[in-house]
């Protein structure tokens, strides 16, 4: 059985992907959670990637009968910068290459827009709104976006910290198998994209979906198609 270790978008949470990506016979996903999120709200949110990184890595190695060489990472957004790190910090480490890495709807390191600013709910909303439409009733919620604020502000904190320390890695990650998705809709041209090879070993794996930052519920049956193709094929 395949096992596939599912990092969120900024200010997500596991919830939201266990609602899309079923659970075929041969597939196992594993949930994560970032500190001070959804299902973690009373922990202390990282400040920094490394701070991040080393939580979930602790997380992951908590758990019974898990093989690193095995494991199948899915980062989506926030995630995929994630999942690359995790899996960077697996081989620094231990000098064990993750089987797959599957990027999605995320710019390689050092093309993030930095202008993006989150200093009032209201920003927050419209920063979401400009990825995916939100119902009004979800942007108009005051409960919700007071406790979702401070978790989208040091996300976004912690993502743009990340993106000004453009580090191409002392190691290439091993042998593990890059894979990109990206929905067409989704901001960023393709030279963007491909700039993801500059961290790679092995040549990267490009799948596009019609929609944008969300696509995955946008062309969510292509999505799951594609997905669960890239986790069973050798």
């Amino acid at each position: 059985m395949k096992k596939v270790v599912i990092f969120p978008h900024a200010g997500g949470a596991s919830l939201f992907y266990s609602a899309i990506i079923k659970e075929p016979v041969r597939i196992l996903p594993i949930y994560l959670d970032y500190p001070g999120h959804l299902l973690k709200l009373t922990e202390t949110l990282a400040e920094t990637m490394d701070e991040l990184v080393d939580y979930l890595l602790e997380e992951l190695l908590e758990i019974n009968d898990l093989v690193l060489e095995e494991l199948i990472f899915f980062g989506h957004s926030m995630g995929g910068s994630v999942a690359y790190e995790v899996a960077k910090r697996i081989y620094e480490k231990y000098n064990i290459s993750i089987e797959k890495l599957i990027i999605s709807a995320k710019l390689p390191p050092g093309e993030m827009n930095l202008k993006i600013k989150i200093e009032t709910i209201e920003d927050m909303w419209e920063y979401i709104q400009s990825l995916h439409k939100q119902p009004d009733e979800i942007h108009t919620n005051q409960e919700l976006g007071k406790l979702l604020f401070p978790i989208m502000q040091q996300d976004i904190s912690l993502l743009k910290q990340y993106e000004t320390e453009l580090r191409y890695p002392k190691y290439p990650l091993g042998n593990l198998q890059p894979h990109i998705f990206i929905g067409a809709q989704d901001k960023g041209d393709l030279k963007q994209y491909q700039n993801w090879q500059k961290f790679f070993q092995e040549k990267c794996q490009y799948e596009f979906f019609n929609g944008g930052h969300f696509y995955l519920q946008e062309d969510k049956n292509s999505f799951l198609k594609i997905l669960h193709k890239t986790i069973l094929e050798t």
